[in-house]
């Protein structure tokens, strides 16, 4: 005799099945999908980024400013939040995100806008295909035109 949830069971387990494998891991191959990644991973700790959202080149960045930054103990390059501009600042308002047009092939611009502490605030994502053919993020232009590369390679 069936018990009377084998039907409720049966169903579930094939809905899963049927729930397309695309789902299942984050797209890469956006470039506003992964600029949207890069924003929510990295406002509050921009060191804390994870690498598949990154190129290579600004990964290493990262970890090179991981790095000084533990053995100076306390600030290297980065002295202010890149998405505030600034050390003080309170985002507030929802980020949006718009891919630009005019890109050359394996490159891509997003610009993304928010306000903080009322005022308008964009900041452009630089994004390059990997070998992988994901994409990365592979600097940022803040509100005041700063590049976080070259902050990131500016003599201590």
């Amino acid at each position: 005799m069936r018990t009377p949830g084998w039907k409720i069971y049966g169903g579930m387990a094939l809905m899963a099945l049927c729930v397309p494998v695309g789902q299942a891991a984050p797209a890469c191959d956006d470039p506003v999908a992964v600029a949207r990644r890069f924003q929510q991973a990295s406002v509050g700790d921009l060191l804390a980024t994870p690498a598949e959202v990154l190129t290579l080149a600004l990964g290493r960045l990262f970890d090179e400013e991981r790095a000084c930054q533990r053995r100076e103990q306390g600030i290297c390059h980065l002295d202010s939040d890149p998405w505030l501009d600034g050390q003080d600042g309170e985002i507030d308002a929802p980020f949006e995100f718009a891919r630009v047009a005019g890109s050359a092939a394996g490159v891509a611009t997003v610009e993304v806008r928010y306000a903080v502490w009322g005022e308008p605030y964009r900041a452009r994502l630089s994004l390059r295909q990997r070998g992988d053919g994901c994409w990365g993020v592979d600097d940022m232009i803040t509100q005041r035109g700063s590049r976080l590369r070259d902050q990131l390679t500016e003599p201590l």
